[in-house]
């Protein structure tokens, strides 16, 4: 799958309280990232390069971009786009999980449908106030 490598974009700014599972996440997968373009967001933290760089498999290369401020998530992926060199790219959340095949099977179904520019899925969203699970079912997904 070396022709389908994919490299994850990752914006992050002060969500230090889902890092950790992110990270999990991403290790965890069947089709490890070629690269992660990690934005840090101008959050002033001298360790978490190296932080990222010991908990993320060893196999993903890691670009670490220093914002000297918070320039917000739009100047972020911005400056990351310039930096993609693969044929797929995943723009990640730092709340957000992602389960085990998840890039897999997105890329499988990116190329059987070459004409289309992403994938979508349903989401559950997990409110962290009142820890209920709510499905967002789209209808134009089939």
């Amino acid at each position: 799958m070396k022709k389908n490598r994919y490299e994850i974009i990752w914006p992050f700014y002060k969500d230090y309280e889902f890092l950790n599972k992110s990270i999990n996440d991403i290790n965890a997968q069947t089709f490890l990232p070629f690269k992660i373009i990690f934005i840090d967001d101008g959050n002033q933290d001298p360790k978490l390069k190296a932080d990222i760089r010991n908990k993320l498999n060893k196999k993903i290369i890691l670009d670490f971009v220093s914002n000297n401020e918070n320039l917000g998530p739009e100047k972020s992926l911005e400056i990351a786009f310039k930096k993609i060199n693969s044929k797929f790219f995943y723009i990640k959340a730092t709340d957000d999980r992602i389960y085990k095949n998840f890039f897999k099977e997105n890329i499988k179904i990116l190329v059987k449908n070459i004409h289309s520019p992403f994938v979508f899925s349903n989401i559950i969203i997990k409110n962290l106030i009142n820890k209920h699970k709510y499905l967002i079912k789209f209808s134009f997904l089939r």
